[in-house]
């Protein structure tokens, strides 16, 4: 449903109708900033394009004004409308200093009345819309829509997820460049997806991947799986009697799995770790971080892989985390006992005992954002998070970057 200068508060209607003037088509010239007859583009100094695609100057100003509105990228983040609704105020303020300057003494000729009225606009608009809505993370994150249809897991990638629905189908949202949010109609048990490709197992124990085909991320071979782990550029799957088969990319040998037997697999950017049948934890591939260097000694229950780093729950509850370590506290982990790890690009999320999702290192696009909801599953990202909440819905936050944390 589109927004109107209606949706806004009173006092805000007629200095929004000044403001629309300005940003709309002028007569049929047709040189507003915002134009109905075409797909208008602008960019900001450092957070890229803000979009608005065949809309009435009308709609795009009531929708940005609207208390209803929400992000809908990185680029419409709260800092950024806070910075352009500051300067915007910033500038209409001196636009009317200076008109009454101008006249006053005479220094200048007198400013046209449309100035004033742009002036008067943002003034009374932006500027306390910039205060009152801008607070942080407001907006960033995103639920699915209420079809009465519950998930059972979430996978979150780069620019995109994956969603495994409870009648067993799977649904992708965000980037489709590769056409990896475009999934096989099959039935999953479960689902892993990676940068660019994903994979899952279908019901009868096989698996069957989508996405970019590069290195032949998406051809898997055949066999009983009961478990799989997509990286960055190959994948890994456990076998029903515990073996572990990987294709894709073999940079540094991150296909060559050992012949342990496994419980599970995680998969990273150009190394992979995995559980053995004793807990024990072993990993193989690139050690250019660090990632399989400095492993710790123990038995361990659950483990996640991401770019450079590896976390792990121990027998105790408590997660382990080691790999590339830059100071951003990826390594980290809060002491708290947890049911659950999942490690993306630079930060890990962990489902604790109280369900409830706590995550640590990078938190550059809000992906490591404390969420008061409760949840039974989460996934971390490469710039965002997602997890199933207790009533079966999904949550995303972080960075909305082609629609990844927005889920149907």
């Amino acid at each position: 449903m589109g927004a109107s200068i209606a949706d806004l508060p009173p006092l805000l209607q007629r200095a929004s109708s000044d403001f629309v003037r300005f940003l709309g088509s002028n007569g049929d010239t047709g040189s507003g900033i915002f134009n109905a007859s075409r797909t208008t583009e602008y960019r900001t100094s450092s957070a890229g394009i803000l979009r608005a695609n065949n809309e009435t100057a009308l709609a795009n100003v009531a929708r940005f004004f609207s208390p209803n509105y929400t992000n809908q990228s990185k680029s419409e983040s709260p800092l950024v409308r806070f910075s352009l609704l500051a300067g915007a105020a910033v500038f209409a303020t001196a636009f009317v200093l200076l008109r009454g300057r101008s006249i006053r003494f005479g220094l200048l000729p007198q400013i046209p009345k449309f100035w004033t009225n742009l002036g008067r606009g943002a003034l009374v608009a932006f500027f306390p819309l910039a205060l009152a809505k801008c607070g942080p993370g407001d907006g960033d994150d995103k639920e699915s829509g209420n079809d009465n249809k519950k998930w059972l897991q979430v996978s979150a990638g780069l620019y995109y997820s994956c969603g495994l629905r409870e009648d067993y189908t799977v649904e992708c949202w965000g980037k489709n460049d590769s056409e990896q949010s475009t999934p096989p109609s099959d039935e999953f048990s479960q689902i892993s997806v990676g940068p660019s490709h994903a994979c899952g197992i279908t019901m009868d124990n096989s698996i069957k991947c989508w996405g970019d085909d590069l290195y032949g991320k998406i051809d898997p071979p055949s066999g009983n799986f009961a478990q799989v782990s997509v990286g960055d550029a190959h994948a890994c799957g456990v076998e029903t009697y515990g073996g572990i088969r990987c294709w894709g990319y073999d940079r540094f040998s991150e296909t060559n799995p050992p012949s342990d037997s496994f419980k599970q697999v995680s998969t990273g950017r150009w190394f992979t770790c995995g559980i053995k049948s004793d807990s024990t934890v072993k990993c193989w591939g690139t050690n250019e971080g660090d990632e399989i260097r400095y492993i710790p000694p123990g038995k361990f229950s659950q483990i996640s892989s991401g770019e450079q780093h590896t976390c792990s729950i121990d027998r105790d509850g408590m997660a382990k985390c080691w790999g590339s370590d830059i100071g951003d506290g990826r390594l980290d982990p809060p002491r708290q006992k947890f049911t659950q790890v999942s490690s993306g690009g630079a930060f890990t999320c962990g489902l604790g005992e109280d369900k409830h999702v706590r995550c640590w290192g990078n938190n550059s696009w809000g992906q490591s954002n404390f969420e008061s909801e409760t949840f039974v599953q989460v996934s971390a990202g490469g710039k965002h998070t997602c997890g199933v909440m207790t009533d079966g819905a999904i949550k995303c936050w972080g960075w909305d970057y082609g629609g990844a944390t927005t889920p149907p």
